[in-house]
């Protein structure tokens, strides 16, 4: 008897170990997942913002360079002044 009673307390000691490294294996997996989507989403917030900020920049400037070209000008400095003029705004902030 002692030995199916030794067998039977090592048999359940296994499976309680089996059972706490898989809850532990499911814990970090899970924390692995959390933080990977929380990164994912800094990054396409943090993103966003720069890209329609870029946007806007390419719009205003290539705006006021179109403009400025639009009407025929006598010289050349008269058409870096009006382009100068148009980006001004963006080039002081």
């Amino acid at each position: 008897m002692d030995g199916a009673g030794t067998r039977g307390q090592i048999l359940v000691i296994g499976a309680v170990a089996i059972a706490l490294v898989l809850v532990g294996l499911g814990v970090v997996l899970n924390s692995v997942l959390y933080a990977d989507t929380q990164a994912a989403q800094e990054r396409a917030t943090s993103g966003g913002d720069t890209l329609r900020f870029q946007q806007s920049l390419d719009n205003a400037i290539g705006g006021s360079i179109f403009y400025a070209n639009y009407d025929d000008h006598e010289s050349y400095a008269t058409l870096l002044e009006r382009v100068e003029n148009g980006t001004q705004g963006w080039v002081d902030r």
